[in-house]
């Protein structure tokens, strides 16, 4: 893969999480605000981030893991790699 794929990737993927924050942060306070989440099983101060990665054998482990990897060094360690048909 070439830099300039690698970078833009790196880019969707801040963006996304950038916003999946921005709304995980609006959900908090409209529970703050007016109750709307309350009742709601939600650990609010554990979120996390998946990655599924498509046409790849859902119990291969090691493919997980070094993927896993990856997205760790490049600055998203907070990710959990799942593979699935």
């Amino acid at each position: 893969m070439d830099e300039a794929l690698k970078e833009s990737i790196k880019q969707f993927l801040s963006s996304l999480i950038a916003a999946t924050d921005k709304a995980c942060d609006e959900a908090i306070d409209a529970t703050k605000q007016d109750g709307r989440f309350r009742g709601a099983a939600v650990n609010w101060s554990d979120f996390g981030y998946r990655a599924y990665v498509e046409e790849a054998d859902p119990y291969n482990l090691e493919l997980q893991a070094f993927i896993g990897k990856e997205l760790a060094k490049s600055g998203f360690p907070e990710v959990t790699v799942l593979t699935e048909w």
